[in-house]
């Protein structure tokens, strides 16, 4: 009875981890950039705009000076 008592536990404890983890990293981006060659530099995505395969994109989040975790 012990023994599944602390595996319940032990289960349940890495079963949350995962996923507050992927909570974390799966977050809205606040911007996504894409390379524009006209102006060789990135430009904001637009909303309506739609995501081809052959472009790479940038991910932003914006950090705050408050934010002491790495």
């Amino acid at each position: 009875m012990m023994f599944e008592t602390i595996l319940a536990v032990f289960i349940g404890y890495v079963v949350g981890r995962l996923v507050s983890q992927t909570g974390r990293t799966m977050r809205v981006p606040d911007k996504i950039l894409r390379w524009d060659s006209n102006i060789l530099g990135y430009r904001v995505l637009m909303p309506n705009e739609k995501v081809s395969d052959s472009i790479t994109y940038l991910l932003c989040y914006e950090v705050n000076p408050s934010d002491k975790k790495r």
